[in-house]
């Protein structure tokens, strides 16, 4: 995996790789283009469970960029489960017509009285 030549960095990517914290996706469409030169150096990494997840992993051309290299897309189809309503009740004590409300609260309490 990657380049030929392999830095400290590299290795200690490798091994946590090996170690199995991270897999890697596969893809074998290079990410670097320069001249006539094109290598993969741009690699996804995922732990589970989003590694399963990830697919339709595409490598686009260079865009408009003097770096060389190639964007990568991928889909993670995820979403949330719906928010359950809430048991509380709102009540907006502004939008009450309030001389209303007192008025009819009187004519009940007449009504008590009686």
């Amino acid at each position: 995996m990657g380049s030929r030549k392999t830095n400290a960095r590299g290795r200690q990517l490798q091994e946590v790789i090996n170690e199995g914290y991270f897999n890697c996706i596969e893809d074998v469409s290079t990410t670097f283009e320069k001249n006539d030169y094109e290598v993969k150096i741009d690699w996804i990494l995922a732990s589970q469970p989003l590694h399963s997840l990830i697919s339709n992993v595409e490598t686009h051309p260079t865009i408009g960029t003097l770096s060389g290299h190639k964007p990568l897309t991928f889909v993670i189809p995820i979403g949330s489960e719906p928010k359950p309503a809430s048991p509380r009740l709102s009540l907006n004590f502004k939008a009450a017509n309030w001389p209303k409300f007192r008025n009819k609260l009187n004519e009940q309490l007449m009504l008590l009285k009686c």
